[in-house]
């Protein structure tokens, strides 16, 4: 079984600055193929406020319906999910009377 004790960041692999380890298992036999060393979460975050990124995942974070999906430059254009993926497709109006 391997050990992932690096993240690949800015272009290289980087030594983790976490200490929790996390069993990566095959979905098909439910064997565990591999521990990863999940990220220092304060210093994720800051990383991550600096990304230009539509969606940034830390540590393996489960989908949440709610929050947008899209990306930026040549990723993608526009927003799906949540209040900004309807925001696309209506039209503001004002009746006055």
């Amino acid at each position: 079984m391997q050990t992932i004790t690096k993240h690949y960041i800015d272009g290289a692999f980087v030594e983790s600055h976490g200490t929790e380890v996390m069993d990566i298992f095959k979905p098909t036999t439910g064997q565990v193929i591999a521990r990863v060393t999940l990220a220092d979460e304060e210093r994720a975050r800051r990383l991550a406020s600096q990304i230009r990124a539509g969606r940034v995942v830390i540590n393996n974070m489960t989908d949440d319906p709610q929050a947008p999906w899209g990306g930026f430059k040549y990723s993608g254009i526009g927003r799906e999910y949540g209040r900004y993926g309807i925001e696309a497709f209506l039209e503001p109006r004002a009746i006055l009377e």
